[in-house]
């Protein structure tokens, strides 16, 4: 899509969902789920295996109807051809027709599309290889084709689960500075990763899926704003069986991850005043406070 059909999308709401339920027979998919992406950021959709961010993104794209609810593409309804048109889509599991040379099939993808404007860019920067049949291709390279099929007709909006699963370090990079153009020139993206890094380092807003239910939906740097801080102890002696409990009840913060000679803590209060209690423990020879991240938000929802 060229910049000037972008600006014609005049939604400034890429993805709403409203109350969406999807049940598989008895079996909760997600329920009861609302939130929100704008266009032109990136936003990451983050839950472990089996929370319901692979339903979410199947009922986005139109290949799953839901129970009860709604999802709206740009203002279109998820699942009709307007909206469809509008979306590239990466799933984490993208099959090829195997009997096609990776040209032949993209050519065929272009022909079904109309338009291809970005195709030899994405192909020579993602080093795909034309000649070799689908089938032949190893996992990152297969993936390298599946960006190439999502990107190359410069969607309105890109739905990518896991997009650089297989990919080596090299050409994870290059994802990251496409997606950036990509978002300069008009585009929004919707990405679920297990990569909290990698969320962290290019979205600007993430939604949280738990269990099929949405426990936190907002900026990064609010929400780790909001959360308690984590420090990383180091005890002078390790022979006097210190008991770590007792340790984060007397700096009145909650434990976490114990080893031999470390204690992680998680406190609510000023840094200044973890100083002035560490300072009184003859048990601490040092200290360190790592930044606020996605991982350590992440991981203190999901152990609630």
């Amino acid at each position: 899509m060229s910049e000037r059909e972008h600006e014609n999308i005049h939604d400034e709401i890429a993805i709403k969902v409203a109350n969406l339920t999807k049940y598989y027979g008895k079996t909760r998919g997600v329920e009861n789920i609302s939130f929100t992406v704008k266009k032109g950021e990136i936003h990451g959709f983050l839950g472990p295996n089996g929370a319901g961010k692979t339903t979410t993104i199947r009922i986005l794209v139109g290949i799953l109807q839901p129970t009860s609810g709604i999802a709206y593409i740009f203002g279109h309804k998820a699942g009709t051809k307007e909206a469809k048109n509008l979306i590239g889509y990466l799933p984490s599991d993208y099959g090829l027709y195997e009997h096609y040379t990776v040209k032949d099939y993209l050519d065929f993808i272009e022909r079904l599309r109309g338009s291809a404007p970005y195709k030899d860019e994405l192909i020579e920067r993602f080093d795909v290889e034309l000649h070799k049949k689908t089938g032949e291709l190893s996992r990152g390279n297969r993936q390298k084709v599946a960006i190439v099929q999502a990107l190359m007709h410069d969607p309105a909006l890109l739905i990518a689960d896991e997009p650089t699963s297989g990919l080596d370090p090299l050409m994870q990079l290059e994802f990251v500075k496409y997606l950036q153009e990509y978002i300069k020139r008009g585009g929004t993206a919707f990405i679920s990763s297990h990569i909290l890094t990698e969320i962290q380092e290019i979205a600007e807003k993430v939604t949280i899926i738990k269990e099929g239910n949405i426990v936190a939906s907002g900026k990064v740097d609010e929400l780790l704003a909001a959360m308690p801080r984590k420090a990383i102890i180091k005890l002078r002696d390790t022979s006097s069986l210190i008991n770590p409990q007792k340790l984060a009840e007397s700096l009145k913060a909650k434990i976490g991850q114990t080893m031999e000679d470390r204690v992680i803590i998680f406190f609510n209060y000023p840094v200044k005043e973890l100083i002035d209690r560490l300072e009184s423990l003859s048990s601490i020879d040092d200290f360190y406070l790592p930044e606020p991240s996605l991982e350590d938000y992440f991981f203190t929802i999901y152990s609630k």
